[in-house]
């Protein structure tokens, strides 16, 4: 029966709908739930994901340093120039370079040279980047286990992973072409939830 046909015949979409119900009792039943319950979870979920007030948790650094916590306003212009035939991403900030001139590092272009954006966004979304707290020299060094912990090698390969494989889902779905502000695949978000999450949230101040 076709889409059309419920529409305008009633009594098929109860039938319809009375079917989906049954199943849906039978499964909660047999994984030990109330329907109550698993709407009230599902619910939660839906307004985590998409609140209806938004409401910014205070910077993960609020309680460093001022000469060592985040910008909270940052200006860096990346762009690209040829040096002796080969393409390099080089990165400005109050007229100064900063890190290293940028190639995909890939037997063929793939436009990775441009990653250090994910690092800035982290920045401007989490207030969290161990690899720009490296770039900018904004190490914790006034708390040694924080610096070794959350600021050191071990913190900046995790979040160089993350990017990376940020970079390859995106490549696989044509770099998000199309996808408007909430309307990520949930994979992807649940995906980066335990990739970096769990690490965040052990950089939050206690």
């Amino acid at each position: 029966m076709t889409d059309e046909c419920l529409t305008n015949n009633q009594a098929a979409l109860a039938g319809r709908l009375v079917a989906i119900m049954r199943t849906m009792i039978q499964a909660a039943n047999e994984a030990g739930v109330t329907l109550e319950a698993a709407a009230v979870k599902n619910l939660s979920k839906i307004f985590d994901r998409w609140p209806r007030e938004r409401t910014y948790p205070a910077p993960l650094d609020k309680s460093a340093e001022a000469e060592e916590q985040l910008p909270r306003d940052l200006y860096v212009d990346v762009f690209e120039r040829k040096v002796r035939g080969q393409t390099y991403v080089f990165q400005r900030c109050n007229g100064l370079n900063i890190g290293d001139r940028l190639t995909d590092n890939a037997m063929m272009a793939d436009d990775y040279r441009f990653h250090d954006v994910f690092h800035y966004a982290y920045v401007a979304v989490l207030t969290w980047s161990p690899v720009i707290r490296a770039l900018f020299r904004l190490k914790r060094k006034s708390d040694p286990k924080i610096d070794e912990a959350q600021d050191g090698a071990r913190a900046t390969l995790i979040e160089e992973g993350v990017a990376t494989w940020i970079f390859g889902q995106a490549t696989a779905l044509n770099f998000f072409a199309g996808v408007k502000a909430g309307e990520l695949p949930f994979d992807n978000a649940k995906s980066w939830s335990a990739s970096s999450g769990t690490w965040i949230e052990r950089s939050k101040p206690s």
